[in-house]
């Protein structure tokens, strides 16, 4: 049983594969029709967590003091620029009358989440 097949045997075009009943994979041809021989695939470990890219470089968001956004800033080149930005914003937007104590959050350009993982009882 060819598991790697990428070409059809009879006409040479490429194969795509497909799941079959009883979640088996199977190699077919949508040119000429041919069929391989249903296999069942290998294990495969399942993660829980994963990368996200949250923008292309670091920025801030503001919020007021009932937990409002206020600001969701441009990207910067490092954490220290976003940090230093953040800063000159909150001083202004607390000055500012109505949205009291303002708190910034600095997100990164990228970040790891981790899911949380459920079984059949």
């Amino acid at each position: 049983m060819d598991t790697k097949r990428t070409a059809c045997p009879e006409c040479g075009e490429p194969t795509r594969l497909i799941w079959t009943m009883r979640r088996q994979l199977q190699h077919t041809c949508s040119d000429c029709g041919w069929k391989g021989k249903p296999f069942t695939p290998q294990k495969q470990r399942i993660e829980s967590k994963r990368p996200v890219e949250t923008g292309d470089g670091w920025c801030y968001q503001i919020f007021d003091q009932r937990g409002y956004t206020v600001v969701y800033s441009q990207s910067f080149s490092s954490r220290a620029n976003a940090t230093s930005a953040a800063r000159v914003d909150i001083k202004r937007w607390t000055d500012a009358t109505g949205y009291g104590k303002c708190t910034a959050i600095i997100w990164p350009p990228r970040a790891t989440l981790r899911g949380t993982r459920l079984r059949c009882a």
